[in-house]
C-alpha cells in the first residue's frame, strides 16, 4: 500500500526493512520480498546478537524502519540456547530505542504458544513474547507479535514437515523405492506458503495502528489440510509413481513421531471460532483481515507451494552435485 505517513514525507511502503535472521527460511524470504525497497538490511545469525552490532546496523538508515525478528521463527530439532535467544530479543529493543525509536518491531512467534505443549521450543517462544512486551513498554516502541502457523514452501529445511517429506521422497526415488511412509497422516493443519506469510508480516507492520498497542496476531490461511494432503501434493509435484502409506501413530508417540514438527507448529486459537483438538488445528483469520484487509488472502495454493518446494529442492540437489 502507498498510504502516506503523516509524520514522514515518504510512502509507508518505502520504509526501510531490517530483518534479523536473514539467513533463515522466513528471513530469507522476507529479504527477497523486500528487494524493491530503497533500504533493506539483513542481519545473519542473530540469535546471539548484541546491542552494539544492532545499533550499528540501525544507525544511519532512514527513520521509522520495519524491524522483523525472524531468527528462530520456525522450530528446529535443536532448540537454540535459551539465554542467547532471549538476550538477542532484549538487545534488539535496546538498540531500537537508542537508534530508531520510531520503528515498528515485529517478533515472529509460533502458534505453539497458544497450545498446552511444554516443549523447550514452546517455552522459549513464550518467554520471548513476555520479554518483548516488557521491553516495548519500557522503551515506548511500537511492537507487534505474530503467531505463525505452519509455513511451507521453497527452500524449507529438512527439520520441517514438508521439507522433510520432500527429501525423503527424493531419496526414495533415487534408491528405486515406490513407497512414501507418512505418520500422522490424518492430522489437519493450517499450512501457509512462506511467501504469503512474509507478505502478510510486512503488510501487518505497514498497516497496524501505533495507538492500538501490542497485539498477538495470527498469520494463517484459515483453511486446514491433512498431512496426507500435504504428502499427496508433494508426490504429485514430483511426477513419480509413488504410493503413500499411512504409518500408524499411537497416542503415546503422536507428538514426537510425525514428520518433524508438524505437531509442534500446529495451530490453536484462543477464539471460540477456531477449530482445534488433538488432530485438527486451524487458524482464525478474523483479526488478520481486520488489520490488512485483502492482503490476508493467500496467493499460493498448497499444490503450487509444494510444486515450488519440489523444484527448489531439485535445483539445490543439482547445484550440490
Amino acid at each position: 500500500m502507498r498510504a502516506r505517513d503523516a509524520q514522514n514525507s515518504s510512502s509507508v511502503d518505502e520504509r526501510p526493512l531490517v530483518v534479523l535472521g536473514s539467513e533463515g527460511f522466513i528471513g530469507g524470504h522476507l529479504m527477497a520480498l523486500g528487494a524493491s525497497r530503497a533500504v533493506r538490511v539483513g542481519i545473519e545469525r542473530a540469535r546471539g546478537e548484541d546491542s552494539t552490532r544492532l545499533r550499528t546496523a540501525l544507525c544511519g538508515i532512514p527513520d521509522k524502519p520495519i524491524v522483523i525478528q525472524a531468527a528462530g521463527s520456525v522450530s528446529k530439532l535443536s532448540v537454540p540456547s535459551t539465554r542467547a535467544y532471549l538476550k538477542s530479543t532484549a538487545d534488539l529493543f535496546r538498540a531500537v530505542s537508542a537508534e530508531q525509536s520510531g520503528a515498528t518491531v515485529v517478533t515472529v512467534g509460533s502458534i505453539i504458544e497458544k497450545l498446552d505443549a511444554q516443549t523447550p521450543y514452546a517455552e522459549v517462544k513464550r518467554q520471548q513474547r513476555t520479554l518483548a512486551e516488557e521491553a516495548a513498554d519500557q522503551f515506548g516502541i511500537h511492537w507487534i507479535h505474530v503467531l505463525l502457523h505452519n509455513p511451507v514452501g521453497p527452500r524449507q529445511a529438512h527439520t520441517q514437515a514438508a521439507g522433510a517429506m520432500a527429501r525423503r521422497l527424493l531419496h526414495g526415488i533415487q534408491q528405486g523405492s515406490s513407497l512414501l511412509r507418512v505418520k500422522g497422516a490424518r492430522s489437519v493443519r493450517d499450512w501457509i506458503d512462506v511467501r504469503d506469510a512474509c507478505r502478510m508480516l510486512i503488510s501487518i507492520a505497514e498497516n497496524s495502528d501505533r495507538t492500538e498497542g501490542p497485539m498477538d496476531l495470527e498469520v494463517c490461511t484459515g483453511t486446514g489440510h491433512t498431512v496426507m494432503a500435504l504428502a499427496t501434493a508433494i508426490v504429485n509435484a514430483s511426477g513419480a509413481e509413488v504410493k503413500i502409506v499411512e504409518d500408524d501413530v499411537t497416542e503415546s508417540n503422536r507428538s514426537s513421531s510425525l514428520i518433524p514438527n508438524a505437531s509442534q507448529n500446529a495451530s490453536a486459537c484462543a477464539d471460540a471460532s477456531s477449530s482445534s483438538n488433538a488432530d485438527t488445528v486451524i487458524g482464525d483469520t478474523t483479526r488478520l483481515k481486520r488489520v490488512i484487509g485483502a492482503a490476508a488472502r493467500p496467493r499460493y495454493s498448497l499444490e503450487r507451494s509444494m510444486r515450488d518446494l519440489w523444484d527448489a529442492l531439485l535445483l539445490s540437489e543439482r547445484l550440490r552435485g
